[in-house]
């Protein structure tokens, strides 16, 4: 048999490009002819039209349902707004809804969480080639130079964002220059995107006939960015949002919620600590990651963001009072409540339950996420501290 014959000829996905219904059958019986199996269940898309897909996913044949648990309420004080607000949790892992269910209750009943936005900035990282090192430093020379014509220059591409610092690194022959900019309520990384492209054309035409840089070639990434990657960058200067929540959890209710005591939930922090620093984790959290798959899955963010989104600084500190202050750095939350996937209907619904969607709200949605988070790293801590942890997922899971 002529097998690369066999691959040439091969028949192609249908319907390219289209976002009909007619094109998503189609593309349904292809895959059932190619592998022989009846994918009955993708049939049926569950609450969108295939129109609702553009810009959002290629080649669509049909759906699937991950369950949606609800945890809270959780007592939230905001930057603008305050009141009791509910975690939607897409997820099929047991345990998960019902331990951030137990950290909200506890924290809401010692009084609730207060989060604040820190920063937010989304960054796009190309590099450019030269000669030479002293090329490289003359190049970083004219970028501050002309910083203000760089920015007019995104301001073209964009009426939601803004470019607001431009930082080279020099690396030999190479100059890696982080873009960072400002992008209104969507998460930004097409924005940056498509600003740091138009940038990338103009410079080439401005440096290229500059003697003393001589500019040999440039590409739009360079893998600075931290893009869907956890790194030390973005743990310190953050990337997407930088959000911070605290609370202090009262002994009276550490005891009748969290079934344990302040001091195990302390010493057991402070001994998890040790661990963290022995396997180089960044930062030091429990598993708040859980919370931000399963909210990001039921709020249209892009799911492959939860990586970088997963690092925080978790801090336990034992009160005068024999209370808990406990809270919660996320450096680098890279979410949006316009764009992608919030429109789609069954989660822009979900986000406006709490009244996160549309212009306005990212910084919202930021503290709630922060606050569930911070509520099933202390439940998990406490169901850790109590011996509670294995039988909970025995129950659960």
């Amino acid at each position: 048999m002529n097998h690369r014959k066999s691959l040439e000829e091969l028949e192609l996905i249908p319907g390219k490009d289209m976002y009909s219904e007619e094109a998503r059958l189609e593309r349904l019986e292809y895959l059932r002819r190619m592998t022989g199996k009846e994918l009955n269940i993708l049939e049926k898309l569950s609450s969108f039209n295939p129109e609702d897909t553009k810009g959002r996913i290629e080649n669509l044949v049909g759906s699937i349902e991950i369950p949606v648990g609800i945890a809270g309420p959780l007592f939230i004080r905001g930057e603008k707004e305050d009141g009791l607000c509910f975690a939607p949790m897409a997820t099929v892992e047991g345990t998960l809804v019902a331990s951030t269910n137990r950290g909200a209750r506890a924290l809401t009943q010692s009084g609730g969480v207060t989060a604040r936005v820190i920063s937010r900035r989304m960054m796009r990282a190309p590099f450019f080639v030269f000669s030479d090192l002293l090329s490289s430093i003359a190049f970083a020379a004219w970028l501050t130079e002309h910083a203000a014509e760089i920015k007019a220059v995104a301001a073209t591409q964009t009426r939601h964002g803004k470019l607001e610092e431009i930082i080279p690194r020099i690396m030999g022959r190479i100059v890696h220059v982080n873009f960072l900019y400002s992008t209104g309520d969507a998460a930004g990384q097409n924005l940056s995107t498509k600003c740091t492209a138009a940038i990338c054309i103009w410079i080439s035409g401005q440096v290229k006939d500059i003697e003393s840089i001589g500019l040999e070639e440039s590409f739009i990434e360079g893998n600075m960015a931290s893009d869907k990657k956890a790194t030390h960058q973005s743990f310190i200067s953050g990337r997407g949002t930088r959000i911070v929540a605290e609370g202090v959890l009262k002994e009276k209710f550490i005891r009748e919620t969290l079934n344990t005591n302040a001091d195990d939930m302390h010493i057991g922090y402070i001994r998890g600590v040790t661990g963290a620093i022995q396997s180089g984790m960044l930062g030091y959290t429990i598993n708040l990651s859980n919370v931000i798959a399963a909210i990001f899955a039921a709020t249209g963010q892009d799911i492959a963001s939860t990586h970088e989104s997963g690092m925080g600084h978790f801090y336990v500190e034992k009160t005068g009072e024999g209370d808990l202050y406990v809270s919660l750095l996320i450096p680098s939350l890279v979410i949006g409540t316009i764009g992608g996937g919030t429109k789609l209907p069954g989660q822009a619904e979900l986000l406006d339950m709490n009244n996160c969607a549309g212009e306005g709200k990212v910084n919202r949605l930021a503290e709630i996420i922060a606050g569930f988070c911070l509520s099933l790293d202390i439940s998990t801590m406490a169901a850790v501290a109590s011996n509670q942890f294995a039988a909970s997922h025995r129950k659960y899971g």
